[in-house]
């Protein structure tokens, strides 16, 4: 198999003429934490490149979150035979000449929009709930972030296609929570400090994906939560009661704005957020929806 590759302007182009399949341990994509944030994207283009190489491909410690799984699913409904003989395993029998026929398939609510709506939760006395078309595999998708705020003291109730968060009774319980590949997501990990900066206590949370997404917590400090942040976790001590007002805080990505932001309207008077040009990345609408919850947010 004939292979070209061509490195320019910060990225690359691989071209080959056919692929073959072969024997592939996306372990080896692991950080020494048995994670890391090559996983998944090793594991997206490993199953999309089996699914057209000729032959029969072994992908071993597979990223089992939805994202691949709803990718699997497509690729079944488009005809690609793909086992699944045990956990963290994939066999995928290639069809090199894949059929172009349209496929369909109903994505589940987007995860982190979930999350931030449980942290969102405290800000109303009655709690939130949020609704949405295949919220249950959402759910399961979420299941260790609803236990760790079902540790930290945050009432959750699930129905069919709804997921109810709170109302909490202040002050929450501390939380030592685990960041990785299997678990809980890195992009719920700010949302989940916010929440610990309300529990009576330390909590601790550990990134083992993305060991340095902690930029935020020198931003929330500002606000008057006491974090300590270093060597890949962040130690909070709480309850947060000092909120500091009249900051101008700027956030540097996307979860950063939305976690400042919902800080912001936990303190009194006016914060200045600038940065939130980043929240148009993940979510359709957020302020506005907090508007409608009551928040009192304006944009310049």
């Amino acid at each position: 198999m004939r292979q070209d590759r061509t490195l320019a302007d910060g990225g690359f182009t691989v071209r080959a003429g056919r692929l073959r399949a072969c024997a592939l341990d996306l372990a080896d994509y692991w950080t020494p934490y048995g994670s890391g944030p090559y996983h998944s994207g090793a594991t997206k283009v490993a199953v999309l490149a089996a699914a057209v190489a000729d032959g029969t491909t072994v992908l071993d410690h597979v990223y089992g979150k939805p994202d691949v799984l709803d990718m699997v699913a497509l690729l079944r409904q488009a005809g690609v035979d793909v086992e699944e003989p045990a956990h963290g395993r994939l066999v995928i029998h290639g069809m090199p000449d894949l059929p172009t026929a349209p496929s369909a398939i109903t994505l589940p609510a987007d995860l982190i929009e979930v999350v931030t709506w449980c942290c969102a939760s405290l800000l109303s006395p009655e709690g939130i709930t949020i609704a949405g078309a295949g919220m249950d595999r959402a759910l399961r998708a979420l299941a260790p972030e609803l236990h760790v705020l079902r540790t930290l003291g945050v009432p959750v109730r699930t129905g069919t296609d709804t997921l109810t968060v709170g109302p909490a009774a202040l002050p929450l319980a501390p939380v030592d929570v685990v960041v990785s590949a299997d678990g809980v997501f890195s992009d719920s990990q700010p949302f989940l400090t916010l929440l610990a900066g309300f529990a009576e206590g330390v909590s601790k949370i550990q990134d083992t994906v993305w060991t340095s997404r902690f930029g935020y917590t020198d931003q929330l400090a500002e606000l008057g939560v006491k974090l300590d942040a270093r060597d890949g976790s962040v130690g909070v001590h709480g309850p947060w009661s000092a909120a500091v007002p009249g900051r101008r805080l700027t956030a540097g990505d996307l979860r950063a704005a939305a976690v400042l932001l919902l800080a912001a309207l936990h303190v009194p008077g006016v914060t200045h957020l600038s940065g939130m040009s980043h929240l148009a990345r993940g979510y359709a609408d957020l302020t506005g929806q907090l508007r409608r919850l009551g928040a009192d947010i304006t944009e310049a």
